[in-house]
């Protein structure tokens, strides 16, 4: 379905309508499974520390999961990676519309 793989601004721009067609559209629901245990993580690290946490995201793609855990945890220290520089430039302006709507920095 991408013929050019990861490695483009096309594939960039239409992975996530790609992965909810792909996942029937459970893709985002999938993602935000995964901050339950990250706020029990959370929990226990407020405990230990004032200090926010750092978190590294690898293989972030296009960083949709970033903005949900920026949306859950506003203070959280977030780095996203991922090889593509196509995908980054996308995660980025995905932080940049997030930040618009919640009123946060980047």
């Amino acid at each position: 379905f991408q013929t050019d793989g990861w490695m483009s601004s096309n594939s960039a721009e239409i992975y996530e309508h790609m992965t909810e067609i792909i996942f029937s559209g459970k893709q985002d629901s999938m993602q935000r499974t995964t901050l339950v245990p990250f706020a029990e993580f959370m929990d226990k690290q407020t405990e230990s520390t004032t200090l926010p946490p750092k978190v590294l995201e690898i293989a972030a793609g296009t960083g949709r999961f970033a903005t949900f855990l920026k949306d859950s945890f506003p203070n959280v220290d977030l780095t996203v990676s991922d090889l593509s520089p196509f995908y980054l430039e996308k995660a980025r302006e995905n932080m940049k519309y997030w930040a618009s709507l919640s009123k946060q920095t980047t």
